[in-house]
């Protein structure tokens, strides 16, 4: 039976997270100081209060959400035997650092910029939908159907869960494929508060831009084994988790497939490090068999 540390993306923002933690332990107080000296940005003064649309842009919430995470890591590491890592989107660079495949400073340096990217990138002709309680398969054929019969870009960015699969694309794709469904009484949509098409590719330009700064880490060879949410399958090889994480932003995340390796793979005890729930809640959705524990390391 092995267990896994995971780590959650953007979406898991709540105010004051990490305020507790860094008072209490000056280590993890500095890695806040990192981050706002590389992102130029007072991340404190934006997460330590309940300023929640400033908290949800991405430029500031990538740095925050991974020193949340991280530092939750930091002070439970010891007390665990992890087997591997995995995080959903942004995470995966807090499991790189839990792997020890980035240094903690490789991966704030790599978040801020990604953050400032995904910024740029973002066009208000562009986001993303959460489609709930509809198939997997119905979903992938409307989004073909949208493709093939319109001139709209959308494409599968996120399986989630059973029943929640997220899409990407321009907001007139979402649109018609939300008037659709309501058509049809099928599913339930809900635009999320985003201004980009993230984990589609619409972001191929950001994904080129992030490469060079992805080129200019220290990489090393995984202690722990890492799972890319590219491939659904784990990876210790430089080469193989560069390649992975530069098509990171184009790709969809697919988390159900992941999860189903991790447990055909034996692995039994899923650990969140977050500032809510919500990987446990992904989890615990799709893999329901008895004998799987999800466990929530939050502050």
């Amino acid at each position: 039976m092995k267990t896994l540390a995971m780590f959650p993306g953007q979406g898991s923002q709540e105010p004051y997270m990490g305020q507790t933690l860094a008072k209490e332990n000056s280590h993890i107080m500095d890695l806040w100081l990192m981050a706002e000296e590389y992102s130029g940005l007072p991340l404190r003064d934006i997460y330590w209060s309940d300023n929640v649309e400033l908290m949800a842009k991405t430029e500031t919430l990538q740095p925050a959400l991974t020193i949340c995470s991280l530092g939750l890591w930091l002070k439970h590491k010891d007390s665990l035997i992890v087997h591997a890592t995995t995080g959903h989107s942004l995470g995966e660079f807090t499991a790189l650092a839990a792997s020890a495949c980035l240094s903690t400073e490789d991966t704030l340096k790599a978040v801020c910029e990604r953050g400032k990217i995904m910024a740029k990138a973002a066009k208000k002709e562009h986001g993303m939908a959460a489609i709930l309680k509809l198939e997997r398969e119905y979903i992938e054929e409307i989004v073909k159907h949208t493709q093939d019969n319109t001139d709209f870009n959308v494409f599968i960015a996120n399986y989630n869960s059973p029943s929640q699969t997220v899409i990407s694309g321009e907001k007139e794709a979402l649109e018609f494929i939300s008037t659709k469904l309501k058509e049809e009484k099928k599913g339930r949509v809900i635009i999320l508060p985003v201004s980009g098409a993230f984990h589609s590719p619409l972001m191929q330009s950001a994904a080129e831009e992030f490469s060079l700064v992805l080129d200019s880490l220290n990489w090393k060879k995984a202690e722990i084994p890492f799972y890319s949410n590219v491939t659904a399958n784990a990876a210790t090889d430089i080469a193989e988790i560069k390649e992975s994480m530069k098509k990171q932003m184009i790709a969809p995340v697919r988390w159900v497939e992941l999860l189903s390796n991790l447990y055909e793979s034996d692995f039994r005890i899923f650990c969140e490090f977050g500032p809510k729930n919500v990987l446990s809640k992904l989890t615990s959705g799709t893999l329901t068999h008895e004998d799987v524990q999800i466990l929530t390391h939050g502050e």
